[in-house]
């Protein structure tokens, strides 16, 4: 595989490629290249793959994104590492991009500071609608 574009977004699953991918397109956004690893267990080995591929060198930003889980500072001083032992800049914090080339960031879902994931983004979008009080009295 060959990285094409300019931006390069590192997520979880396939779940987070199919939500960014169709984020992106539903917002014309066109210059962003989404890779998915294959689960939270394999950032570190997937993210050094992804360095060695061709055209990584012409990445001007990167963005990973993913879940918090159960501890949002545990996620991201997870993805820390996998960015410092890959020699790549390092954010030192949530939503803020470094001063270098590749630009860093890292978001932890579902907002950089609860645990949760992606779907408690989905979740959250429609949780005053009268919609999901029908869902959740359906449930009950």
């Amino acid at each position: 595989m060959t990285i094409l574009k300019p931006f390069l977004l590192i997520v979880e699953g396939s779940s987070d490629k199919n939500f960014f991918e169709s984020l992106c397109k539903f917002m014309t956004i066109n210059d962003i290249e989404i890779i998915e690893v294959g689960g939270v267990s394999r950032f570190r080995d997937q993210v050094s793959a992804i360095l060695r591929m061709d055209g990584f060198e012409n990445v001007k930003t990167l963005g990973i994104i993913r879940d918090a889980d159960n501890n949002v500072n545990q996620a991201f001083n997870s993805i820390q590492d996998v960015l410092r032992n890959n020699n790549l800049p390092v954010p030192t914090k949530m939503m803020e991009f470094t001063n270098t080339i590749p630009t860093v960031i890292v978001f932890i879902m579902p907002d950089c500071s609860n645990s949760g994931e992606l779907e408690d983004i989905c979740i959250n979008s429609v949780s005053d609608t009268k919609e999901m009080c029908c869902t959740n009295m359906y449930f009950d």
